[in-house]
């Protein structure tokens, strides 16, 4: 899986119910039109939730090779 250029990124996991849960990172990368691309990943457990999440970030970031700090958007540090 390819990094986030530049700098480092954190994923907080949320318990939704009773046996789910949901993984978020605080960056996200912006679509064709300029448009954050939020991406979560779930899961049963919070490792599956972490592990989902992973994997589709790292499907996302191994798409292009050519990544520049105007294609992310990240999230208010207050909410991490």
């Amino acid at each position: 899986m390819r990094g986030i250029p530049w700098t480092k990124y954190k994923i907080k996991v949320l318990e939704q119910g009773s046996q789910d849960f949901l993984a978020v990172p605080n960056v996200c990368v912006k679509d064709a039109n300029g448009t954050p691309d939020w991406i979560a990943g779930l899961g049963r457990t919070e490792t599956e939730a972490l592990q989902d999440l992973i994997t589709r970030l790292g499907e996302t970031l191994s798409s292009r090779t050519d990544w520049q700090v105007e294609d992310f958007e990240w999230s208010d540090p207050q909410d991490f």
